[in-house]
């Protein structure tokens, strides 16, 4: 509890040192908020993850998974829509005119999707389906751990020399 309370204070601290002595860059705008957006952005991914949680119990075909996903996906179909005639959208969807943010933006989600099925679903295979100890499990990821920590490295070092390119 301790620990805890002395963590409070810190940041507590810093909060105060922070608010008086950092200053705001941007202009403070007032948008108003669109709540035909709120509902359908609700919607749109409420329906999607239902329908990809349900698929691993359910299967991809089953009425319940494929109407979720349905509905996901046309209400996300009309949230597109209206955040790209919406003066001040919630989600700004033209930046996704630019080719080379669109490539980004791809390449982004396909290297989360593969982190998260190296962190997260190639250890679960091993401890649930093979059957592999837990310490092995660490064992057998041990290499990979390495090689990103020195391929981080490597970037870090090489974005500080050439910057983004």
């Amino acid at each position: 509890m301790v620990r805890g309370a002395t963590f409070v204070v810190f940041l507590v601290i810093a909060f105060v040192i922070g608010l008086f002595s950092l200053k705001n860059v941007n202009q403070i705008t007032k948008p108003k908020v669109d709540f035909v957006s709120i509902i359908l952005s609700i919607f749109a991914f409420s329906g999607l993850i239902a329908g990809a949680s349900f698929a691993s119990e359910m299967g991809w075909l089953s009425a319940p998974v494929l109407a979720c996903l349905t509905v996901g996906v046309i209400a996300l179909i009309f949230y597109v829509r209206r955040q790209l005639k919406l003066e001040v959208p919630v989600l700004n969807m033209r930046v996704f005119r630019h080719r080379n943010f669109t490539l980004g933006a791809i390449l982004v989600m396909v290297d989360f999707g593969i982190i998260l099925s190296d962190m997260y679903l190639l250890p679960q295979y091993l401890q649930n389906g093979l059957l592999v100890a837990v310490a092995l499990t660490g064992i057998i990821m041990l290499p990979g751990g390495i090689i990103n920590a020195v391929t981080s490295a490597f970037a870090g070092r090489m974005y500080d020399s050439f910057g983004a390119k």
